[in-house]
């Protein structure tokens, strides 16, 4: 039984393990399972939708009660997110509560190894877009229950009581987000402007530029110097402007608390972090507010209800000390360096996440497509990076490879170039459709056709590609006698291969052309048999009869059949489409049929 299960009986059984449910999970010994699964974790090459499989049965089994806070213990730190069994060890709750921002920036690289579960990711891809933008901060739950027109404590749709003030709570978050516009447009705008400068004083001092071009680009270099100069005002005055948006809702918010002007003044004066109004303190325990709320028992709609308390909890001077370490904000999306560290976190992105993103080299693609994300998810990261590059280099279609080659579309093909494809002997594009297909065979003939003196080792770079090849080629190359297998056969592109004699397709198949006979009830080769002569067919030594008992040639019944039926002459049959076919033989069964019934009535 699990109860008695050591580490050898779980070694046994490694190739099942993400198979156990709750129940087996929940029997085997805590002392047994941890320190088996740290060491299998970090050995085994069990794919990862298997590990997250394990990891959710896991927690199924172990289920742990809700917390409110980050408990000590829980802290995140280097040693934590460099442990293979972090899933295991925090709950979805647990995480949400533990990992901040700053956290999550530091070892992104670390957890994106993780076998998380989904509700695990989804909470590591929430704090991800948490960082994406300058967010209008939230008034705190506190805050909210003593100064909201809602009856219920809200955390940030509720309004002040007053109507003066919900006008001014109204105007002033718009304000905030106009100044958080500004001050992107503005932090964008002074970059550039000093690299402007930069590029133009590099040249002055690189090259040798004639006196009237060197005129013109100094005064370039004053005007890009001046922009730089007035653009980083810019910056300054936006975030001014957002602090002073902060200092009026804190003053709005504040104004009907019953306190002290000194309490109240520390309060306003609190070191603002963003996300939250005053306090951004994860943890209830360490947080500035404690808010004594009567609503907490169910309320008497006949009684009005009592006033709630606010207690302020605040250190003398809040300002003091060393700030905790305050992470990057990602206002234009997530970057190329995140974009490195995503791993496993990609799978909860959606298509719309993936349009904010700026995909601008060949390494950050394949960092992505190397993670297998499915084709929606992928087909937009592609676009995101050809709409950006324009061009598909060795690189980017190694990046794309086999597994997403037939994501692209006809525009996105055209930026594949020959050189590409030469380097990229790995790709397999047989499994893609029609017009794939196409699309790729004469980049191919062109990148291989100085091979083509070499019939083996020609046949051989060309073989994924030909199902967008033409029937001359084909002709071209049963003369090779390259021994072609009947996969390959049957995804020729099947135009191409109707036109292709008996004799031209044994000497494409080789010693492969018995495999025709096995394969002659399937499509193509089926409707390819059907326009075939029969006595052509049993030239090829494929194992086709050329007779029927009697002596008599299919074709030639088929032609008397075929004319007698339409009142014409004999010989009229030999255009029809159904001569030497398998309809004939229907018709000649018919035929007699109807003769035996004639002459010999019932």
């Amino acid at each position: 039984p699990p109860t008695q299960w050591t580490a050898s009986h779980l070694n046994g059984l490694k190739g099942f393990v993400h198979l156990f449910g709750q129940r087996i999970l929940r029997r085997i010994p805590g002392g047994t399972i941890i320190p088996w699964l740290q060491k299998f974790i970090q050995d085994t090459n069990l794919p990862r939708e298997k590990l997250v499989r394990l990891m959710e049965n896991f927690h199924r089994a172990y289920k742990r009660q809700s917390v409110s806070g980050c408990p000590a213990s829980k802290t995140i730190t280097e040693e934590v997110a460099k442990d293979p069994l972090m899933p295991i060890k925090y709950t979805p709750e647990e995480l949400r509560a533990c990992l901040t921002a700053a956290v999550l920036q530091k070892y992104l690289d670390l957890m994106s190894r993780r076998a998380f579960t989904s509700e695990q990711a989804a909470v590591v891809k929430g704090k991800l877009d948490e960082m994406q933008r300058f967010r209008t901060p939230v008034v705190d739950a506190p805050v909210a229950a003593i100064g909201s027109s809602s009856v219920l404590p809200v955390d940030s749709d509720g309004l002040p009581r007053d109507p003066v003030d919900r006008r001014i709570e109204q105007a002033v978050r718009r304000a905030f987000d106009a100044a958080a516009g500004s001050l992107r447009a503005s932090v964008a705008g002074s970059m550039f402007s000093r690299a402007v400068f930069l590029w133009i004083r590099e040249l002055l001092a690189d090259f040798d530029v004639p006196a009237e071009v060197r005129k013109d680009l100094k005064k370039i270099e004053a005007a890009s110097a001046f922009a730089a100069e007035a653009t980083a005002d810019a910056v300054q005055l936006s975030a001014r402007s957002m602090a002073a948006s902060v200092t009026v809702r804190r003053n709005t918010w504040l104004r009907h608390w019953d306190v002290d002007a000194a309490s109240q003044s520390r309060v306003i004066g609190l070191p603002f972090k963003g996300g939250k109004l005053f306090d951004n303190s994860p943890d209830r325990h360490h947080s500035f507010f404690v808010v004594a709320d009567p609503l907490s028992e169910e309320p008497n709609p006949q009684v009005a209800p009592a006033p709630r308390v606010l207690t302020l909890r605040v250190p003398e001077d809040p300002g003091r000390g060393s700030l905790p370490f305050v992470p990057v904000m990602y206002p234009g999306g997530y970057p190329e360096s995140v974009l490195h560290k995503l791993g496993g976190f990609l799978h909860e992105m959606t298509p719309e996440d993936v349009k904010k993103w700026k995909v601008t080299s060949a390494d950050v693609l394949n960092s992505l497509l190397a993670n297998q994300p499915p084709d929606t998810l992928a087909s937009t990261i592609i676009k995101k990076y050809t709409d950006y590059e324009q061009f598909l280099d060795g690189f980017g279609v190694f990046a794309i490879g086999t597994r997403y080659i037939c994501l692209l579309d006809a525009e996105q093909l055209s930026y594949i170039d020959e050189d590409s494809i030469q380097n990229s002997a790995f790709l397999d594009p047989s499994g893609c459709s029609q017009t794939t297909k196409d699309g790729l065979y004469p980049k191919a003939k062109y990148a291989f056709f100085h091979q083509q003196s070499a019939h083996a080792d020609y046949y051989n770079l060309i073989r994924p590609y030909l199902g967008g090849a033409p029937s001359d080629a084909l002709k071209t190359l049963h003369s090779y006698k390259v021994n072609m297998d009947i996969h390959t056969f049957m995804n020729l592109r099947q135009s191409s291969l109707m036109k292709l004699t008996p004799s031209e397709v044994k000497g494409l198949l080789g010693m492969n052309v018995q495999d025709l006979k096995i394969n002659q009830d399937k499509t193509p080769v089926k409707e390819w048999i059907e326009l075939q002569n029969p006595e052509e067919l049993a030239k090829m030594d494929a194992g086709f009869p050329s007779k029927i008992p009697g002596g008599l040639h299919l074709t030639t019944i088929s032609k008397k059949l075929l004319a007698f039926a339409s009142g014409g002459p004999p010989d009229s049959a030999a255009a029809s489409p159904f001569v030497s076919s398998g309809p004939a033989l229907y018709l000649l069964h018919a035929f007699l049929l109807t003769l035996l019934l004639h002459f010999f009535p019932w």
